[in-house]
């Protein structure tokens, strides 16, 4: 008995079946489409060099990237809590007093190298913060443009069978980011909070100067604060998106592959991303202070690490499956 092949799937059946055993779809007959041989190794070279870029633009970051700057702001967090209710703080109201009085002038510089350091470590944190916003931003970037070669080697494939694809080239939605850009909005509010600190023991005198410039530091915080959830919300739902579109390209891969001749059903097709509710991960960011966020980082982290491993698996079976000629081939 010969062997057909799904128009929906790719996969094969016996001849004279009437539903694909892989989708269930009803089996349809159409003309095997041919591809030479040189096309063919072509195609092959050509994904191999997007397929082998990878290790440069899919990197795997690790959650830990996450927790860490999460464990440290929670232990300043603490600190800070444990020195505004003891009487430690009373010293620094109108320290200028204690001149003189060596006891007095020791505490306060004990207690100013405690808050400096809180100061350094808890700007630290933020620190790693950007970087990850970084990084996260700067690989989404590299991997659309692999991928985008990734596809056009395909599609220049299927073009000589006079195949068509409906996923073909990534949309308007893939935007091209500046990933040095955004994380400076993470990193500015640590530093006006501190440049604020330094200045309320050391510049101000008045506390009407202190309520002067609280506001300012406030709005200021604020607004980068927008731009960071903003940050977030795209890095979230163009992976999305990017990944469902991958997925329909997938798909059209095996039938093309499958009127090519191969059989394409056992391809590993990609599953979905959940399709994850922006507003939802902002209120919950809003309403505890800004620690849902470090949540929201790691959904971020998952769902790429996700989506590069599903599409190394199909990377690695196709360039495999491309590397024997088809069935009936010329």
């Amino acid at each position: 008995m010969g062997t057909l092949f799904c128009s929906n799937c790719g996969g094969s059946a016996d001849e004279g079946a009437a539903f694909c055993m892989h989708c269930g779809q009803k089996i349809e007959t159409r003309p095997a489409a041919k591809v030479s041989d040189s096309d063919r190794k072509e195609a092959l070279r050509r994904i191999a060099e997007a397929v082998s870029s990878r290790k440069r633009t899919d990197r795997m970051v690790s959650s830990l990237w996450i927790i860490a700057p999460l464990v440290i702001l929670t232990l300043v967090g603490l600190t800070a809590v444990a020195l505004s209710v003891s009487t430690t703080l009373d010293i620094l109201d109108d320290y200028n007093r204690y001149e003189g009085m060596p006891d007095l002038q020791e505490m306060f510089s004990g207690l100013e190298t405690i808050l400096t350091s809180l100061q350094v470590v808890y700007f630290g944190a933020f620190l790693m913060i950007a970087k990850l916003s970084y990084d996260l931003i700067l690989r989404q970037q590299q991997h659309f443009e692999r991928e985008r070669s990734l596809r056009q080697a395909i599609m220049q494939l299927v073009d000589k069978t006079e195949g068509r694809f409906y996923y073909s080239l990534p949309s308007d939605a893939e935007r091209s980011r500046m990933p040095l850009l955004w994380p400076m909005f993470i990193i500015i509010p640590p530093i006006v909070s501190s440049l604020w600190t330094y200045a309320m023991l050391y510049e101000f005198t008045e506390w009407s100067e202190h309520y002067a410039t609280i506001v300012p530091l406030y709005i200021v915080s604020f607004l980068c604060y927008i731009v960071s959830l903003y940050m977030l919300h795209f890095l979230t739902k163009e992976m999305i998106g990017h990944h469902g579109r991958w997925c329909g390209f997938t798909m059209e891969t095996k039938v093309e592959l499958a009127r090519m001749g191969y059989v394409a059903g056992h391809l590993r097709t990609p599953l979905a991303l959940p399709d994850r509710s922006s507003l939802i991960y902002v209120v919950g960011t809003i309403f505890t202070g800004g620690l849902f966020a470090f949540y929201w980082f790691y959904v971020i982290i998952k769902d790429g690490n996700n989506h590069f491993e599903n599409q190394r698996l199909f990377e690695d079976q196709l360039l495999k499956l491309l590397d024997k000629a088809p069935d009936g081939a010329p």
